[in-house]
């Protein structure tokens, strides 16, 4: 049986980008324990969607997220990524120190 997570990867990989916007997928990918080609997918779904935005910034990327951009899920109505964010700022934190 799988074990069951509260938070997605996802959330983890948007936290992450809130918090070090100019962290490399690398550094993403070992800070929340994924492979770099899961989190190469979850920028791009991320960013598809809206949250993020990417940007060069010389031979890099860099990626910022969008905290006016409203979450897309029936449960959630106006609740912004910023205020996802900062909900859950506390709890990676928690995670990071371990």
């Amino acid at each position: 049986m799988a074990k069951c997570t509260f938070l997605t990867h996802h959330a983890f990989v948007l936290i992450h980008i809130a918090r070090y916007p100019h962290a490399t997928l690398r550094e993403i990918a070992l800070k929340t324990k994924l492979t770099e080609r899961t989190v190469y997918k979850i920028v791009g779904d991320l960013e598809e969607e809206g949250y993020i935005v990417k940007r060069k910034d010389g031979r890099r990327n860099v990626y910022s997220v969008d905290e006016q951009a409203v979450l897309e899920h029936r449960l959630f109505g106006s609740l912004t990524v910023a205020q996802l964010v900062d909900a859950l700022g506390s709890l990676a934190e928690a995670v990071e120190t371990r």
